[in-house]
């Protein structure tokens, strides 16, 4: 977490989507615009903040599924403040509705001293209704990151904390669900919990030798920073700064999951080690039929680690050519243009980077052919989810923005040189690329919660459809003391399909399954399950648009553990839930 300097504002009047509305001009502000085709765009404030500059990046005027947006109902779900990044949406009660965990506290932060959390669920009672449901107490710090799974495999799904103290070694508490809403820490459910670093970003989990179990793996987090202020520029179609090596820097933690304890295993993943890391992605890259690890890096080049064979990783980010210099924030992994191979979206302040899988298992970085490094230029991104918000068969991407207003270069100088806290700031706009097929992708923009100071450098996110209508609403943290947002998916009625999958041989969430929708023997739609990460914990069912289609003529899902089912003539419109046999 960056030390910022005051910021200066400015406040002319600016154009916007409302002009009797004028905004303050802040660099790093963008606004949504009208373009004269009669298309909409976003429009940034000038560099010096003496105004903003033309619209740009118009696309042709939507049509009104891809123009309706979110409604804010933040008040009516009754969500306390929040003390940490820490959310998540799985069935914890196994009733086929998710839930959402956050963790609370009255106060966040007095100096470096953090009070301890409660850990909640709002319990969903169906009719977009939840009550809440204190389930655990923390003794000390507070719930920094979380992550679920059914990590014994007992049917209910647990949930892994990472605990931050910040003056004070960290550590992993696993809760157990004993049902009905009783968890129990376990004390013995980690090996080795102490954790030396300052700060922690990036959980998640997958199954790392294809045993069936679920694994943790944590990303480290101290891995250098900026020479000086000076030394950040553009580069290309990035944002770099000549950075200050860690001598000490240290791989991501890996805990193999041993029939529901978990052992600390330091020799999966090879080295060096130089960034931070802010998020971890898992997808099959190379197609053998193993989950590899994607790790979106601060201050460095980003990482892919292959599973060659169970539990045998390779670096390969050189190799497909991944290696680009990123401040990495967050992953989403999806196969935005429907050929058959992943795609990588990484969070980053400044531009985002947009990498598209090739046929030969290489990417390239389309960020700057598609507009996405300008939209993106002036903001602090964080947390990422690749799905399909409005149902058209293509998935969209919503970038969660930190809350800090300023440019990155401004940011960056202002970390080295000065320590004095932001004075004013405004809220920056989230980002929600609507996907529109042939690579096009169409920049809306979702306003902070009014009121909202948003003085932390972080955002998290996460994705359900908490109200059974078919279409995935969102639930975010950002701003001052990280405050929840709950925004709910106001698309048109569309047509959906998910899969609630239940691993046998494989890990009971079939994380690591490629799901196809095919018609005859060609592939139409692709999802990797459990794919995308950005400290956030989505639900786990896997959610399709359907388009105009109401039916599925074929369903092909590849399992971990190796073998392939077919469902033929599926009805849209439905969760359906799969047995691997």
């Amino acid at each position: 977490m960056l030390g910022l300097g005051a910021l200066v504002l400015v406040a002319p009047s600016c154009g916007s989507e409302d002009s009797a509305t004028p905004r303050v001009c802040v660099p790093g502000r963008t606004v949504k615009c009208s373009c004269d085709d009669g298309g909409q765009g976003l429009q940034s404030c000038l560099l010096d903040g003496s105004g903003f500059e033309a619209c740009s990046f118009c696309k042709a005027k939507p049509d009104p599924s891809t123009e309706a947006g979110f409604a804010d109902i933040t008040a009516a779900m009754n969500l306390m403040n929040g003390s940490g990044p820490c959310l998540g949406f799985d069935d914890f009660d196994a009733d086929g509705d998710p839930d959402l965990i956050l963790s609370q506290a009255k106060t966040v932060h007095n100096g470096n001293t953090f009070a301890p959390a409660e850990m909640v669920i709002y319990v969903n009672e169906g009719g977009g209704k939840f009550s809440a449901q204190p389930v655990a107490r923390l003794a000390e710090g507070f719930a920094m990151l979380c992550t679920t799974g059914d990590f014994d495999r007992d049917g209910l799904p647990d949930v892994v904390i990472e605990v931050d103290q910040f003056d004070q070694p960290g550590k992993l508490l696993l809760l157990r669900n004993k049902g009905k809403f009783v968890f129990e820490i376990d004390p013995e459910g980690f090996d080795i919990v102490p954790i030396d670093d300052s700060m922690l970003l990036a959980l998640g989990t997958f199954d790392s030798d294809n045993d069936g179990w679920l694994d943790v793996v944590l990303g480290r987090s101290h891995g250098g920073g900026p020479a000086s202020g000076e030394a950040c520029k553009m580069l290309e179609n990035d944002f770099v700064c000549e950075s200050t090596p860690y001598p000490g820097s240290q791989g991501p933690l890996l805990w193999r999951n041993v029939t529901g304890r978990f052992k600390l295993d330091l020799s999966a993943f090879t080295g060096p080690f130089p960034g931070t890391t802010n998020a971890l992605g898992f997808a099959d890259f190379d197609g053998n039929g193993l989950t590899d690890m994607f790790m979106a890096n601060d201050w460095y080049s980003n990482h892919l680690h292959l599973q060659m064979s169970p539990g045998k990783f390779k670096r390969a980010e050189t190799l497909l050519g991944l290696n680009l210099f990123n401040h990495g924030m967050g992953v989403g992994i999806n196969d935005f243009d429907r050929d058959g191979h992943p795609d990588i979206y990484v969070a980053d302040l400044g531009p985002n980077s947009f990498w598209f899988g090739k046929p030969d298992g290489t990417f390239e970085n389309l960020n700057a052919e598609l507009g996405i490094s300008a939209v993106t230029r002036y903001h602090s991104n964080w947390a990422t989810i690749a799905e399909d918000f409005n149902l058209n068969g293509y998935p969209d991407l919503f970038v969660a923005s930190s809350g800090l207003v300023t440019n990155d270069e401004d940011m960056v100088k202002m970390a080295v040189v000065s320590s004095s806290p932001l004075k004013e700031v405004v809220p920056q706009f989230d980002i929600l690329f609507w996907n529109r097929g042939n690579r096009e992708f169409f920049p809306s923009t979702l306003p902070h919660r009014p009121g909202q100071r948003p003085v932390v450098v972080l955002a998290s996110s996460a994705t359900a459809d908490y109200d059974g209508d078919g279409d995935l609403d969102i639930v975010t943290a950002a701003g001052d003391n990280l405050q929840f947002r709950f925004l709910r998916n106001e698309q048109p009625p569309g047509n959906f399909l998910m899969l609630n999958l239940v691993g046998t041989a494989s890990n009971p969430h079939g994380i690591g399954a490629v799901v196809d929708l095919m018609k005859g023997d060609e592939m139409v739609q692709r999802r990797y399950v459990g794919s995308g990460g950005s400290i956030g914990n989505s639900w786990k069912t896997v959610h399709f648009g359907l388009g105009t289609e109401t039916k599925v003529e074929r369903i092909r899902i590849r399992w971990p553990a190796g073998g392939t089912q077919f469902l033929n003539d599926v009805d849209g419109n439905q969760i359906l839930r799969v047995v691997e046999p």
